[in-house]
């Protein structure tokens, strides 16, 4: 049976009371905090964008389960893979305030090309600004499948070859082999952001694909056995619903209380 986590103890309970109000001041305090603009307040009516905003940032961004840090590479990812263009580039603008240097916001659309493909994140690194930054990069002289087997055991361990890694599944097995070797062989291993800041992005953008429940189930708990919380992944999943709305954040909550059993009443 999977180990119960507790969830949170800093999310807002239905306790007292809560008007819009305070949402919007809520809101414009974690701007501030956050080092974000107001954002483009053109781009809906006036009321329209003020529920956003009370929702969006009052409700959700406001949240300190995480540090201000992850939850920008959840906000980047998940914009990212929604290809949500204006948003990322509103993000990577408070992102630069000292939160993520532009080579680990360029680091983070790489990481997502692995579940967004490559155009979205080439849109990404356009829309943040970031296309023509200077990045290390790994030894290309080194055998990637090699390497890739390395990552698979680091981040994985025993549950590497699960699931629809399993070797014995020869349709899949080949599909995966192209998968884990660019993915682990050379994505991975990049310099520019830590395994544990590569864990964050890769459980937020699993979270916003629904067709991705085995793949997020996987990787919580592989976040997991690398030191995360289970309230702490499960925050992870909370923090992209302004992005894939509410149904895909439950079912993705679904996979993260199936993966660790996370109990969250």
């Amino acid at each position: 049976m999977p180990d119960t986590v507790k969830a949170p103890n800093a999310r807002p309970r239905a306790t007292g009371t809560l008007c819009r109000r305070d949402l919007q001041a809520r809101a414009n305090a974690t701007l501030k905090t956050l080092g974000l603009s107001r954002g483009d307040s053109d781009s809906a009516p006036d009321g329209a964008h003020t529920m956003v905003s009370e929702f969006e940032i009052g409700l959700v961004m406001s949240r300190d389960v995480l540090p201000p840090r992850q939850r920008f590479i959840i906000w980047l990812a998940a914009a990212c893979v929604h290809g949500a263009t204006d948003r990322v580039a509103w993000l990577a603008e408070g992102a630069k305030d000292g939160n993520l240097n532009v080579q680990e916001i360029a680091e983070v659309f790489l990481q997502c090309s692995l579940y967004a493909g490559f155009a979205k994140a080439q849109a990404a690194l356009a829309a943040a600004g970031v296309a023509n930054v200077h990045l290390e990069d790994t030894d290309r002289s080194t055998d990637i499948t090699q390497r890739s087997e390395q990552m698979r055991q680091t981040l994985h361990g025993q549950r590497r070859n699960e699931g629809y890694s399993d070797p014995a599944l020869e349709h899949m097995n080949e599909l995966y082999q192209i998968a884990s070797s660019f993915g682990y062989g050379v994505i991975w291993p990049r310099p520019g952001l830590s395994l544990r800041d590569r864990l964050v992005c890769a459980v937020a953008s699993l979270s916003c694909l629904p067709s991705a429940s085995a793949s997020l189930q996987k990787f919580c708990k592989t976040a997991r056995d690398h030191g995360f919380e289970g309230s702490e992944v499960a925050e992870i999943v909370i923090q992209t619903a302004p992005y894939g709305g509410f149904p895909a954040s439950f079912a993705a909550m679904q996979s993260t209380i199936d993966a660790l059993g996370v109990d969250l009443t």
